[in-house]
């Protein structure tokens, strides 16, 4: 049988996506927009005791108009095809996630190019 591994680098180093630029966890985030941008603050909440989340801020992304709707196309795109695959993604109906991101996002909708949200 063919042996079918990679060679090993010799000396050199492989440059992977890992390597290129950093993962992050997130499972909170946060959007704003101004005239010129979309701004999605990722954060990190963890529950630190009985009723006490801590949110930490991670990352945040900030991209063109244009780029956002193409973005939030592909997206969708992607859940769909993950949904067709696994079957629908449950949402805690005890949540008011969506709510609460989009009140955010109207109360934050005059950020201007160059400021940050958070």
């Amino acid at each position: 049988m063919p042996d079918t591994r990679l060679d090993e680098p010799k000396g050199e180093e492989v440059e992977t996506p890992q390597t290129r630029f950093p993962s992050v966890y997130t499972n909170a985030t946060n959007m704003a927009f101004g005239i010129f941008d979309f701004r999605i603050l990722f954060a990190e909440q963890r529950l630190v005791a009985i009723n006490q989340v801590v949110t930490r801020p991670l990352l945040e992304v900030v991209m063109s108009p244009q780029h956002m709707k193409e973005f939030a196309k592909r997206m969708s795109e992607k859940v769909a095809d993950y949904e067709q695959m696994f079957g629908p993604i449950p949402v805690d109906p005890t949540s008011d996630t969506e709510g609460e991101q989009q009140n955010e996002a109207e109360t934050k909708n005059e950020v201007s190019p160059g400021s940050s949200v958070g």
